[in-house]
Protein backbone atom coordinates (compact mmCIF):
# COMPACT_ATOMS: atom_id res chain seq x y z
CA UNK A 1 0.00 0.00 0.00
CA UNK A 2 1.51 3.33 -1.09
CA UNK A 3 2.17 5.95 1.58
CA UNK A 4 0.36 9.29 1.26
CA UNK A 5 0.77 12.80 2.66
CA UNK A 6 -2.22 15.12 2.80
CA UNK A 7 -1.36 18.75 2.12
CA UNK A 8 -3.46 20.66 4.64
CA UNK A 9 -4.34 20.02 8.25
CA UNK A 10 -7.73 21.65 8.71
CA UNK A 11 -11.31 20.44 8.55
CA UNK A 12 -11.26 19.43 4.89
CA UNK A 13 -8.04 17.51 5.47
CA UNK A 14 -9.80 15.52 8.19
CA UNK A 15 -12.68 14.79 5.83
CA UNK A 16 -10.21 13.74 3.16
CA UNK A 17 -8.55 11.38 5.64
CA UNK A 18 -11.85 9.52 5.90
CA UNK A 19 -12.19 9.31 2.11
CA UNK A 20 -8.64 8.00 1.74
CA UNK A 21 -9.19 5.39 4.42
CA UNK A 22 -12.40 4.19 2.79
CA UNK A 23 -10.66 3.70 -0.55
CA UNK A 24 -8.11 1.36 1.09
CA UNK A 25 -5.53 2.33 -1.54
CA UNK A 26 -3.13 4.46 0.52
CA UNK A 27 -1.73 4.67 4.04
CA UNK A 28 -1.68 8.21 5.43
CA UNK A 29 1.64 8.96 7.12
CA UNK A 30 1.50 12.76 7.54
CA UNK A 31 -0.54 15.87 7.18
CA UNK A 32 1.28 18.98 6.02
CA UNK A 33 0.95 22.53 7.35
CA UNK A 34 3.62 24.98 6.19
CA UNK A 35 2.67 27.44 8.93
CA UNK A 36 3.64 25.34 11.95
CA UNK A 37 7.02 25.84 13.62
CA UNK A 38 9.84 23.36 13.16
CA UNK A 39 9.76 22.21 16.77
CA UNK A 40 6.00 21.70 16.95
CA UNK A 41 4.62 18.31 17.89
CA UNK A 42 1.13 18.32 16.41
CA UNK A 43 -1.06 15.46 15.26
CA UNK A 44 -4.53 15.13 13.76
CA UNK A 45 -6.39 11.93 14.56
CA UNK A 46 -3.03 10.46 15.59
CA UNK A 47 -1.38 11.38 12.26
CA UNK A 48 1.68 13.66 12.73
CA UNK A 49 1.67 17.08 11.07
CA UNK A 50 4.88 18.21 9.36
CA UNK A 51 5.93 21.56 7.92
CA UNK A 52 8.18 20.48 5.03
CA UNK A 53 8.75 17.56 2.68
CA UNK A 54 12.50 17.89 2.21
CA UNK A 55 13.48 14.59 3.80
CA UNK A 56 11.47 12.63 1.23
CA UNK A 57 13.28 14.13 -1.75
CA UNK A 58 16.32 11.94 -1.05
CA UNK A 59 14.25 8.80 -1.63
CA UNK A 60 13.89 7.21 -5.09
CA UNK A 61 10.92 8.80 -6.83
CA UNK A 62 8.97 5.52 -6.93
CA UNK A 63 9.30 5.15 -3.15
CA UNK A 64 8.34 8.67 -2.15
CA UNK A 65 4.91 9.23 -0.60
CA UNK A 66 2.21 10.46 -2.96
CA UNK A 67 0.42 13.73 -2.27
CA UNK A 68 -3.08 15.16 -2.33
CA UNK A 69 -4.12 18.76 -1.54
CA UNK A 70 -7.01 18.94 0.90
CA UNK A 71 -7.73 22.67 1.14
CA UNK A 72 -10.55 24.74 -0.24
CA UNK A 73 -8.40 27.62 -1.46
CA UNK A 74 -7.90 27.22 -5.24
CA UNK A 75 -4.87 29.53 -5.32
CA UNK A 76 -3.10 27.55 -2.61
CA UNK A 77 -3.82 24.28 -4.43
CA UNK A 78 -2.26 25.76 -7.57
CA UNK A 79 0.83 26.98 -5.70
CA UNK A 80 1.38 23.59 -4.06
CA UNK A 81 0.92 21.80 -7.38
CA UNK A 82 3.54 24.01 -9.00
CA UNK A 83 5.83 23.73 -5.98
CA UNK A 84 5.77 19.94 -5.54
CA UNK A 85 4.84 18.30 -8.85
CA UNK A 86 8.45 18.01 -9.98
CA UNK A 87 9.39 15.91 -6.95
CA UNK A 88 6.20 14.10 -5.98
CA UNK A 89 3.29 12.31 -7.60
CA UNK A 90 -0.18 13.67 -6.90
CA UNK A 91 -3.10 11.23 -6.79
CA UNK A 92 -6.89 11.48 -6.85
CA UNK A 93 -9.30 9.81 -4.46
CA UNK A 94 -12.95 8.96 -5.05
CA UNK A 95 -15.13 7.91 -2.14
CA UNK A 96 -16.70 4.46 -2.64
CA UNK A 97 -20.10 6.04 -1.97
CA UNK A 98 -19.79 8.43 -4.93
CA UNK A 99 -21.54 7.41 -8.16
CA UNK A 100 -19.40 7.91 -11.23
CA UNK A 101 -21.02 7.29 -14.62
CA UNK A 102 -19.48 6.35 -17.98
CA UNK A 103 -16.83 8.45 -19.70
CA UNK A 104 -16.10 10.58 -16.64
CA UNK A 105 -12.45 11.64 -16.78
CA UNK A 106 -10.81 12.62 -13.49
CA UNK A 107 -7.33 14.12 -13.59
CA UNK A 108 -4.64 14.01 -10.88
CA UNK A 109 -4.99 15.43 -7.40
CA UNK A 110 -8.79 15.61 -7.31
CA UNK A 111 -11.06 14.61 -4.44
CA UNK A 112 -14.64 13.37 -4.87
CA UNK A 113 -16.45 12.76 -1.61
CA UNK A 114 -19.40 10.65 -0.48
CA UNK A 115 -22.84 11.15 -2.00
CA UNK A 116 -21.68 12.84 -5.19
CA UNK A 117 -23.22 11.86 -8.52
CA UNK A 118 -21.38 12.49 -11.79
CA UNK A 119 -23.57 11.31 -14.64
CA UNK A 120 -21.79 10.91 -17.99
CA UNK A 121 -19.27 12.52 -20.36
CA UNK A 122 -17.77 14.80 -17.73
CA UNK A 123 -14.25 16.20 -17.45
CA UNK A 124 -12.78 16.88 -14.00
CA UNK A 125 -9.43 18.68 -14.09
CA UNK A 126 -6.40 18.55 -11.82
CA UNK A 127 -6.70 19.33 -8.11
CA UNK A 128 -10.48 19.74 -8.08
CA UNK A 129 -12.46 19.36 -4.85
CA UNK A 130 -16.04 18.07 -5.10
CA UNK A 131 -17.49 18.02 -1.63
CA UNK A 132 -20.40 16.06 -0.16
CA UNK A 133 -23.61 15.39 -2.12
CA UNK A 134 -22.85 17.40 -5.24
CA UNK A 135 -24.46 16.45 -8.56
CA UNK A 136 -22.86 17.15 -11.93
CA UNK A 137 -24.72 16.72 -15.20
CA UNK A 138 -23.62 15.51 -18.60
CA UNK A 139 -20.99 17.22 -20.74
CA UNK A 140 -19.78 19.44 -17.93
CA UNK A 141 -16.18 20.66 -17.83
CA UNK A 142 -14.60 21.53 -14.49
CA UNK A 143 -11.11 22.88 -14.98
CA UNK A 144 -8.06 22.74 -12.70
CA UNK A 145 -8.17 23.93 -9.07
CA UNK A 146 -11.94 24.41 -8.91
CA UNK A 147 -13.72 23.92 -5.60
CA UNK A 148 -17.33 22.79 -5.04
CA UNK A 149 -18.71 23.07 -1.51
CA UNK A 150 -21.32 20.59 -0.23
CA UNK A 151 -24.67 20.29 -1.98
CA UNK A 152 -23.92 22.02 -5.28
CA UNK A 153 -25.99 21.06 -8.32
CA UNK A 154 -24.52 21.62 -11.77
CA UNK A 155 -26.71 21.00 -14.79
CA UNK A 156 -25.46 19.66 -18.12
CA UNK A 157 -23.09 21.51 -20.46
CA UNK A 158 -21.71 23.79 -17.76
CA UNK A 159 -18.10 25.00 -17.82
CA UNK A 160 -16.26 26.02 -14.64
CA UNK A 161 -13.02 27.67 -15.65
CA UNK A 162 -9.76 27.41 -13.73
CA UNK A 163 -9.82 28.23 -10.04
CA UNK A 164 -13.53 29.02 -9.79
CA UNK A 165 -15.35 28.11 -6.58
CA UNK A 166 -18.96 27.42 -5.61
CA UNK A 167 -20.29 27.96 -2.10
CA UNK A 168 -22.58 25.53 -0.35
CA UNK A 169 -25.81 24.77 -2.19
CA UNK A 170 -25.08 26.66 -5.41
CA UNK A 171 -27.21 25.73 -8.44
CA UNK A 172 -25.99 26.29 -12.00
CA UNK A 173 -28.48 25.92 -14.86
CA UNK A 174 -27.46 24.32 -18.19
CA UNK A 175 -24.96 25.80 -20.65
CA UNK A 176 -23.54 28.45 -18.32
CA UNK A 177 -19.88 29.42 -17.98
CA UNK A 178 -18.22 30.49 -14.75
CA UNK A 179 -15.08 32.49 -15.41
CA UNK A 180 -11.60 31.90 -14.04
CA UNK A 181 -11.02 32.50 -10.32
CA UNK A 182 -14.61 33.56 -9.68
CA UNK A 183 -16.51 32.79 -6.50
CA UNK A 184 -20.24 32.06 -6.33
CA UNK A 185 -21.68 32.65 -2.87
CA UNK A 186 -23.58 30.02 -0.89
CA UNK A 187 -27.14 29.36 -2.03
CA UNK A 188 -26.85 31.32 -5.26
CA UNK A 189 -28.57 30.26 -8.49
CA UNK A 190 -26.50 30.93 -11.60
CA UNK A 191 -28.77 31.85 -14.54
CA UNK A 192 -26.24 33.75 -16.67
CA UNK A 193 -22.54 33.44 -17.48
CA UNK A 194 -20.24 34.85 -14.80
CA UNK A 195 -17.16 36.72 -15.96
CA UNK A 196 -13.69 35.93 -14.62
CA UNK A 197 -12.48 37.29 -11.26
CA UNK A 198 -15.98 38.02 -10.01
CA UNK A 199 -17.84 37.52 -6.75
CA UNK A 200 -21.50 36.71 -7.47
CA UNK A 201 -24.26 36.12 -4.92
CA UNK A 202 -28.02 35.78 -4.70
CA UNK A 203 -30.97 34.41 -6.66
CA UNK A 204 -30.36 34.99 -9.48
CA UNK A 205 -26.60 35.30 -8.97
CA UNK A 206 -25.35 38.82 -9.61
CA UNK A 207 -21.78 40.10 -9.62
CA UNK A 208 -21.22 42.41 -6.66
CA UNK A 209 -17.51 43.06 -7.02
CA UNK A 210 -14.33 42.16 -8.87
CA UNK A 211 -11.79 39.87 -7.22
CA UNK A 212 -8.11 40.82 -7.70
CA UNK A 213 -6.26 38.49 -10.04
CA UNK A 214 -4.43 35.66 -8.33
CA UNK A 215 -0.72 36.34 -7.82
CA UNK A 216 1.24 33.22 -6.84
Amino acid sequence: MRELIILGAGGYARETMAVVNRTKKYRIIHLYDEMISDDSSISVHSIPVIDNLDKYKAMPFSERPVLISAVGNPALKKRWAEQYSANFEFVSVVDPDARIGPNVKIQVGSIITAGCILTTDIYIGNHVNINLNCTIGHDTIIEDYCDLSPGCHISGNVTMNEGSALGTGVVVIPKKVIGKWSIIGAGAVVLTDIQSNSLAVGIPAKVIRTIPKIEL
